[in-house]
């Protein structure tokens, strides 16, 4: 299995269990939040219970909201209790759900709402990131097949956001390099998207805007459909218009990881079947984003496509 589906499949797995939130908040009582006192003890149930079963550290500021339908959380933060680093915060937090919905194994959000999100997300040396902390402490020892626990979590449910609203939201990507270490950051996020969990993912995004250093670039607008289909290894575009400072284009195809050796070239492990209606893109914005050196001043339009590994293209 190649390091980006491994990542892929530790943050969906993070993402289940950050969507049991709701799971959490019904188990601490089937009674609107009215008073100061459950809502504190409601608050206090919900940091015990991710301190017991995650090895993170929650902090929530003010909790209300009625248990069966919605919750409101403001003032959220999750801390690595190994190192005290902040993995996320949030300044505002509101979901509304359909209970019912478990029955089929389904988690129905109706709408989730983050404002102000700040996500650190960091890479060790030996490959680890610090999200990991979310998920279950994992076993250093190996257990026979018989022994094992039986899976649960994604395998089991689905995970379905019908109106996903982020605003004004920051990430931080950093990972170990030559250099010591290299920093992306994406900023000002503001995005609105349909969101479905289950043996794949899928993304109907409705406008997705982000600032990127490290490239240095601007994206005003993302919309259409992503699915990552984990079993293939790939990553699907439906009619993805992405707009730029500079750059318009509308992109369908998909790009796959190939299994390879330790030996293989990473460029013949990735395999590209795209093709791209461009109204007009700015060279100078395409050869930051892959990097690559492009003259700034150079827009170009038409219609392009691209078949086979990255290797045999130039």
């Amino acid at each position: 299995m190649s390091g980006i589906t491994k990542i892929f499949i530790r943050l969906a797995r993070v993402v289940f269990y950050v969507a049991m939130v709701p799971l959490v908040l019904f188990a601490a009582g089937l009674m609107a939040l009215q008073t100061e006192p459950v809502r504190e003890m409601a608050i206090g149930f919900i940091e015990d219970a991710i301190a017991e079963n995650t090895r993170a550290v929650c902090r929530i500021e003010k909790l209300r909201g009625s248990l069966i339908s919605r919750f409101e959380i403001d003032g959220f933060r999750l801390e690595s209790s190994d190192t005290g680093h902040l993995l996320l915060s949030a300044e505002k937090v509101m979901a509304s759900y359909s209970i019912p919905m478990l029955l089929s194994r389904t988690i129905w959000i109706n709408k989730l709402n983050i404002e102000g999100a700040r996500v650190n997300l960091v890479e060790a040396g030996d490959g680890a990131w610090n999200f990991e902390a979310l998920g279950p402490e994992e076993q250093g020892n190996a257990v026979s097949p018989e022994a094992a626990p039986r899976k649960s979590g994604l395998q089991g449910f689905k995970i379905k956001i019908r109106r996903l609203e982020i605003k004004n939201s920051d990430v931080s990507l950093a990972q170990p390099s030559d250099n010591g270490e290299d920093i992306c950051c994406f900023k000002e996020i503001n995005c609105s998207a349909r969101l479905d969990i289950g043996e794949e993912m899928a993304a109907d995004i409705r406008h997705l805007a982000v600032q990127v250093s490290a490239p240095e670039l601007n994206i005003n607008d993302v919309a259409g459909s992503v699915r990552f289909e984990p079993e293939k290894n790939r990553l699907l575009f439906d009619d993805l218009r992405i707009i730029g400072a500079q750059s318009d284009f509308t992109m369908n195809g998909l790009v796959a990881i190939l299994s390879s050796g330790p030996d293989t070239p990473v460029l013949d492990t990735v395999f590209l079947d795209l093709s791209a209606d461009i109204a007009k893109m700015s060279l100078g914005e395409f050869g930051r984003a892959l990097p690559i050196s492009m003259p700034d001043s150079d827009v170009v339009s038409g219609d392009i496509a691209a078949r086979g590994p990255v290797s045999t293209m130039d």
